[in-house]
């Protein structure tokens, strides 16, 4: 199935002029998934695309806007640690900012495969009969869509940034948190947030379709990744503040 992204994209957006057009044709069906999901729009839309090339090409631009805004990121703060005696930590931070812009694009494609592994044993947990391959891959794949809206925001946000400098000393061996003081870098981080409650929402399309459970289990699968990153962000805005 030949799969159009920017289409699709633009269609959870609302920009797409052929709205109606794209709401009355017949979903694509996996095959033995139950059909019982209910919700209309964009987003239930979105949870209904098959084709493991499309969702591969989700990833693959998420993975590509991930690298450029760590290397950014990279350029854009600056590391100082002091109180380490001889040990040059300098030396060492520029090999460690090396590996991860190497290992971002790497990362993007692990947390398709773990995240997809988690939903889908909580899923299986509760009582779902859809499959980890291609059903839930797929669906986990296209919920990357807000993803990309919030990486491109991400990349706007870090382009504008002043650069920064950030000290750090064993009396102070956390003070990498204070980047999250940063307006821009928080800004990016809330976005982040935001956009991760439509991917919950895909999910829960996704998941009640693929393994056929009831809207108050979905919503508890859906709500993983969300729940996460909400403590996730309550954790750094805590740190940052502190």
């Amino acid at each position: 199935m030949s799969i159009n992204v920017t289409e699709v994209i633009r269609k959870m957006m609302g920009w797409c002029p052929n709205a109606n057009a794209f709401d009355t044709r017949k979903p694509v069906q996996f095959d033995n998934i139950p059909a019982g999901a209910s919700g209309g729009g964009a987003i239930r839309k979105i949870s209904e695309m098959q084709g493991m090339k499309g969702a591969l090409v989700i990833v693959g631009i998420y993975a590509i806007l991930n690298t450029l805004g760590v290397y950014i990121s990279t350029e854009k703060i600056t590391y100082v640690f002091e109180g380490y005696g001889n040990f040059d930590m300098g030396n060492l931070m520029s090999i460690m900012k090396k590996f991860i812009v190497m290992g971002a694009p790497v990362s993007a494609f692990i947390l398709w495969i773990v995240g997809t592994g988690i939903i889908h044993i909580v899923s299986k947990v509760l009582g779902g009969k859809g499959k980890f391959y291609p059903q839930m891959m797929t669906i986990v794949g296209y919920s990357f869509i807000p993803f990309l809206f919030a990486g491109m925001a991400s990349l706007a946000l870090l382009l504008i940034m002043e650069p920064m400098t950030v000290t750090i000393s064993p009396e102070n061996p956390t003070g990498y948190m204070q980047i999250y003081g940063n307006s821009y870098m928080l800004a990016s981080t809330l976005i982040a947030i935001i956009m991760q409650v439509m991917v919950s929402a895909i999910l829960f399309f996704g998941v009640q379709r693929i393994h056929g459970l009831t809207p108050v289990k979905s919503a508890v699968v859906a709500g993983i990744p969300l729940v996460f990153n909400i403590l996730s962000l309550a954790s750094i805005l805590r740190s940052s503040i502190l």
